[in-house]
């Protein structure tokens, strides 16, 4: 049978179409990124365009991007809005994530390797930016040679955000003022017991951190914990100098300042928080003394990080903070938009929002399916 001579083109065309974008698919991703002539992302481009932001030919760095990467999420820190941009760069360049199809990720039990691969299948990933309790050598079995980093929060505001967000007033029966002080009056009356947050009553920070409530009245096993910890993480970000600690990461990452450019979703509401006193602060402190030691030590750690930045930290913080502004003001509108059930709120996006908008709107739970099509995509290929 004789076809047609433009059906037969047009059957051509498509084929050098598809195999020409398999290729290509191929390429972008087995170098575990989009990049350019100049190593520069496709996606960091784009937002650079719209802030107005120029890169040279060639940015003149010495360092190569990480792409192993190890961002332990803590409870109430603020660790949502790194892991968002932690995952907006996996999937922006291409890379694996240590993520599980059967949700076996689990914040209350310590992280083991098959959590997210088998015996029959064993394989390594890039990224890690979930909920998992720490265990630096289960974990550097499928991460290896990875920047690990994560971030602690003041324990006296991560206990009251923790306390309201798990509503452990519902929990001890309270309908008091204050459910904290009563708590805090007997807490070893509630403490650790299998409720929805249960495991983040007392020294929830260094809980997530890998040491077990057995350990807690151990002085040994605390210092040793704090040890390890300090030998094994690259970086510990404070939440109370946020965009200071993402200046530092970017350097510890050799990331670009459009990679570190973040939004904030889900901002609790000023009314919801629990008014402290002094008798209160301290009463948190005693009962997270654990917490309060891990945050004393990295806070000390941290600004020794920033002496050693030199003498470019407040330029790179200025212009950074900068760019903050700039993507604020071409994504986002000032009216918000109440969120989780009255607790919380999010800034409404403007309507004529630049394309490259799109991926700061997303938050993390948006993107879990897309981390997940891009493993199944990268596990295809040869």
């Amino acid at each position: 049978m004789n076809f047609p001579r433009c059906v037969f083109l047009s059957i051509c065309l498509l084929s050098v179409g598809i195999s020409y974008l398999i290729f290509n698919r191929r390429h972008i991703y087995s170098y575990g990124t989009a990049m350019n002539g100049y190593g520069i992302n496709i996606h960091r481009q784009s937002v650079s365009a719209m802030l107005g932001i120029t890169y040279p030919s060639d940015d003149g760095r010495t360092c190569a991007a990480q792409h192993q990467i190890v961002f332990l999420k803590t409870h109430k820190t603020g660790s949502s809005t790194t892991a968002a941009m932690v995952q907006r760069y996996g999937l922006d360049s291409g890379l694996k994530f240590a993520i599980s199809s059967k949700n076996s990720l689990s914040e209350y039990k310590t992280f083991r390797k098959n959590m997210v691969t088998t015996k029959t299948h064993p394989e390594t990933f890039n990224v890690l930016y979930n909920h998992v309790r720490y265990n630096h050598g289960e974990i550097d079995s499928v991460i290896p040679n990875a920047t690990h980093f994560t971030v602690i929060r003041d324990p006296v505001a991560q206990f009251e955000s923790m306390f309201n967000y798990y509503h452990v007033k519902d929990v001890i029966k309270h309908t008091g003022p204050n459910a904290i002080e009563t708590f805090l009056e007997t807490p070893q009356k509630y403490c650790c017991r299998k409720f929805k947050g249960g495991h983040q009553t007392r020294n929830g920070m260094i809980f997530d951190l890998g040491l077990e409530y057995s350990q807690m009245n151990n002085n040994a096993a605390v210092e040793a914990k704090l040890n390890s910890l300090e030998r094994e993480f690259d970086f510990v970000m404070i939440t109370e100098y946020f965009d200071e600690s993402l200046i530092i990461l970017k350097k510890k990452l050799c990331w670009e300042f459009s990679d570190i450019l973040y939004v904030k979703n889900g901002v609790r509401r000023q009314r919801l928080r629990t008014p402290l006193n002094d008798y209160l602060i301290a009463k948190i402190r005693e009962w997270n003394w654990i917490d309060v030691k891990l945050y004393d030590r990295f806070l000390k750690i941290f600004w020794q990080h920033v002496e050693d930045y030199g003498d470019e930290f407040e330029k790179d913080l200025t212009t950074f903070r900068a760019m903050q502004d700039s993507l604020f003001d071409k994504c986002y509108t000032d009216k918000i938009t109440i969120t989780g059930k009255g607790r919380t709120f999010s800034f409404q996006p403007r309507k004529d929002a630049p394309p490259a908008c799109k991926q700061f709107l997303r938050s993390v739970s948006e993107n879990n399916k897309k981390t997940q099509k891009q493993n199944n995509y990268l596990r295809s290929l040869p």
